[in-house]
């Protein structure tokens, strides 16, 4: 058997203390009273609550697998859909970390953040299919695409068993597809 590590025992009871308190709201005292160690062993590994909320954050972003396509096919359905199977997979074996970190205690920047890890494949797909000339529609373009698929991706932590991962990327692929279909009509009208 494994041995836990003062590191995971502090990340564990952090994440525990998530389910009924707001991360801000975490005192170094009752988090290492949770965890079974001293404020100064806290200390030894983290600089403070935000610095431990970073660590737990921050290797789930590590953990995500960043994967990149050529710009060729990017316009393969088939090609899309398995990359977000990839990610939506590794999404689902962290659901419950992601649902405290996305809930009403965890931080509430964190969802902007985790979009960010879907953006590189995003953006590189929206260029292939849409070569925009307004730099500045295309990052309106990503915004509101990240929100929108962001908010799907909360949805589905919290109704887990309502779509399986297939159909969640089939969705999503279809849903950026549109995206960028709008996109060109609009670059078509402009012209």
């Amino acid at each position: 058997m494994a041995k836990v590590t003062t590191e995971q025992k502090i990340q564990t009871a952090f994440l525990q203390m998530l389910k009924s308190t707001r991360y801000d709201q975490i005192k170094v005292s009752q988090l290492a009273k949770a965890a079974g160690i001293s404020r100064g062993t806290f200390y030894t590994y983290y600089d403070s609550i935000y610095d431990l909320l970073s660590d737990v954050e921050n290797s789930l972003f590590n953990e995500l697998p960043q994967m990149t396509v050529p710009i060729g096919n990017l316009a393969d359905s088939q090609k899309i859909h398995d990359l977000l199977i990839v990610k939506l997979t590794h999404i689902q074996q962290h659901f419950p970390t992601l649902k405290l970190l996305m809930g009403p205690n965890g931080d509430p920047y964190f969802q902007y953040q985790l979009g960010r890890f879907f953006l590189p494949m995003a953006q590189e797909y929206e260029h292939a299919l849409t070569h925009p000339n307004n730099s500045i529609e295309l990052a309106l373009l990503n915004e509101a695409t990240n929100g929108a698929r962001m908010s799907i991706i909360h949805w589905w932590i919290y109704h887990p068993d309502a779509i399986s991962i297939d159909e969640l990327a089939d969705f999503l692929r279809r849903f950026i597809q549109q995206i960028m279909v709008l996109s060109q009509k609009e670059d078509v009208k402009k012209s």
